[in-house]
């Protein structure tokens, strides 16, 4: 049973209880402060805003509206659109060498089928976790960024 101690007090819940199914006495105070709150807040709206990011991006990448994107659309693509080549952790001038090896690196961890495209289920499959690993890097998870891109 949830009680309010004061109106912007701390919310209190008692334990489980025990193995005779006696509510136990003890009770665990679980307290979120207004800053927490708002800043869990911010979080859901930043998530919100990357994944309408991501779907611009898609709608840029996918020019032809098949569904399906292909290397040579992303490499027309980061050229066009350097925010796209940023948001993609690639360079705006992708050309033989290093920058095509990373975007085909890149195109390999997108294309979890291995059938030669990327379709917008893989995409966001592949933002999700690329947000996922940037926050841990950020949050001190020990990285140095965008790892496993």
């Amino acid at each position: 049973e949830e009680e309010e101690e004061e109106e912007d007090g701390p919310l209190t819940f008692p334990d489980d209880s025990d193995e005779e199914g006696n509510e136990k006495g003890n009770e665990e105070q679980i307290v979120a402060s207004p800053e927490a709150v708002e800043k869990k807040g911010d979080e859901d709206e930043d998530e919100d805003s990357k994944e309408a990011s991501y779907e611009s991006i898609w709608d840029k990448l996918d020019k032809n509206k098949d569904g399906m994107v292909t290397p040579r659309e992303i490499i027309v693509a980061v050229r066009k659109d350097p925010e796209i080549a940023k948001a993609l952790g690639l360079s705006d001038y992708i050309h033989e060498g290093d920058t095509r090896d990373s975007l085909m690196a890149l195109f390999q961890a997108m294309d979890k089928d291995s059938d030669d495209v990327v379709d917008k289920k893989e995409f966001m499959v592949w933002e999700r976790k690329a947000h996922k690993s940037v926050r841990v890097a950020e949050g001190g998870g020990g990285g140095g960024g965008k790892e496993g891109l």
